[in-house]
């Protein structure tokens, strides 16, 4: 009865219904609009996320730059600033937040004085920290650009990088509901140049990156990727080399040491991978004696027992069922191992993981990444130690040379190929920043002259792919003991310009 009452009072006074609704509303709009930068606790609570996807939740639309769906319990949508994250854990928001911080400095310069660009990172998150390195470590390298572009803003010349996040889910599975926001972004925002993919070689990564296209955008790839993803794009730069290079490089290696033959370990369930599938392809054409072993978990690997190399090329949740069987069935007739994929190499740069323990006890690894020795502390070249410097600075790593512990197998690709970008916008002296005109600055200045990268010289072809090599075969001596103190894996091969591989010595094995 006494709620009856207190409604019906509120029936009788319209007004001071509306007057004590409005009190709550604006309480609550004030609660969930409190800048980061207002108060210590908020501060405390960017500092130390919860791990949930975002503050404030997915769902929202706050053009022009924050767009956030729930499509199957995944967060789907861009954002550039930390009002929306992606992804769960501490490293991942972590880096999402960094960059987001240089997005701020970026915006309050004057319009005026300083031009700006605007780069969208096509990813497909979910879940935490542990499946997503890749993600994370192209973040890094966006963030290390960003910031050496805003030490540079005297140069009248050299655009600020911002950065826009955009998630399509697992595997980009829900690609087909954010490119349409995408498409706005790229109307309403003049000063998006162009889309760096950091999904996997899927087709509905290609599907992406045709729609991209349509839409007038710069299409950027810093990691592996098919061939077949690059049909039919114009303004495209690719910045890992062709996939019969790396077919090459394992097969003048292989040679090199004395192993001819070479057996291929798949995992059947990851057939959608384009890219593994056409490795497996290239591989098939270098070597003559070629076999393939398929590796769900309990496959009989009898077969690779005395081969000269087995090459693994399933995920890194198999690595360490694999390694057993390999040990347990082949023992001292194991063949020399060698992984391709980022997923292998990240067992071996996280120490967390458990793949890599399951290998006996001295047991060499060679694994392949492009520019992957320059994610080493050790300065090679002037430009990596200038990278170095700044990496320090940003990312808090690197601070000593002699720390074995790696960058990153995308860090300085991703940081190398958006500092081509940024140079031959900066060539442009002002002009407008279009994706046409800087894609043809990056062809025509890379036909004068190599830009000089931390991981190397820098070219591409008029198909946008890179000429100019980069990729690697590293050696582990002891896959258990990788990336610790005295166990720093060293280059043996590598491909060099025009595709030429290059033995270097030092043989891992055999």
């Amino acid at each position: 009865m006494e709620g009856s009452v207190a409604l019906a009072g509120f029936g009788r006074r319209p007004v001071l219904m509306l007057v004590v609704a409005a009190v709550i509303l604006s309480l609550t709009v004030a609660a969930y609009a409190v800048p980061p930068r207002q108060s210590e606790a908020v501060r405390s609570v960017a500092a130390h996320p919860s791990p949930s996807t975002s503050p404030l939740g997915c769902a929202r639309r706050e053009p022009p730059h924050r767009f956030g769906i729930r499509v199957d319990n995944e967060c789907v949508g861009y954002s550039d600033g930390p009002e929306l994250l992606f992804g769960t854990g501490t490293a991942l928001p972590e880096a999402q937040r960094r960059v987001f911080r240089y997005n701020e400095e970026v915006e309050r310069l004057p319009l005026d004085r300083y031009q700006r660009v605007r780069l969208i990172v096509l990813t497909g998150l979910s879940g935490s920290d542990d499946g997503h390195p890749a993600e994370r470590e192209t973040l890094e390298g966006l963030a290390v650009a960003q910031a050496e572009a805003l030490g540079e803003r005297d140069r009248p010349t050299r655009p600020l990088l911002q950065v826009v996040m955009a998630n399509a889910g697992s595997g980009g599975r829900h690609v087909d509901a954010l490119l349409p926001e995408l498409a706005r972004l790229a109307q309403d925002d003049p000063t998006v140049l162009g889309v760096l993919v950091a999904m996997d070689s899927r087709t509905a990564t290609r599907r992406a990156m045709l729609a991209l296209r349509d839409n007038g955008l710069l299409v950027l790839t810093a990691g592996a990727v098919a061939d077949r993803l690059r049909d039919g794009m114009t303004r495209y730069l690719q910045f890992d080399p062709p996939t019969r290079e790396r077919a090459k490089l394992v097969r003048a290696y292989a040679g090199a040491i004395g192993r001819p033959r070479i057996v291929t370990v798949y995992e059947p369930s990851r057939s959608e991978d384009l890219a593994v599938e056409e490795l497996r392809r290239a591989l098939d054409a270098e070597f003559e004696s070629y076999a393939e072993v398929p590796w769900d978990g309990s496959a009989d690997v009898n077969a690779l027992c005395g081969a000269g190399i087995a090459l693994y090329g399933g995920g890194a949740t198999g690595f360490g069922g694999f390694l057993r069987a390999l040990h347990r069935t082949c023992g001292r007739r194991s063949p020399i191992l060698l992984g391709v994929g980022d997923s292998v190499r990240y067992l071996l740069g996280d120490p967390r993981r458990t793949g890599r323990v399951d290998a006996p006890a001295d047991y060499p690894f060679v694994f392949s990444g492009n520019g992957i020795g320059a994610g080493a502390c050790r300065p090679r070249t002037d430009p990596h130690r200038l990278f170095l410097a700044v990496a320090a600075r940003v990312l808090g790593k690197c601070r000593d040379p002699e720390d074995p512990t790696p960058l990153g197998i995308l860090t300085v690709p991703t940081y190398d190929l958006v500092r081509v970008v940024l140079s031959a916008a900066a060539e442009l002296n002002g002009a407008a920043l279009t994706a046409n005109a800087v894609h043809a600055r990056v062809l025509e200045s890379g036909r004068r002259r190599a830009f000089e990268g931390a991981a190397g010289p820098v070219r591409f072809g008029a198909d946008g792919v890179v000429t100019t090599g980069g990729q690697s075969l590293m050696c582990a001596r002891d896959v258990r003991a990788a990336y610790t103190p005295g166990n720093v894996p060293w280059e043996v091969a590598r491909t060099g310009p025009g595709g030429v591989p290059r033995v270097r010595g030092g043989r891992c094995a055999g």
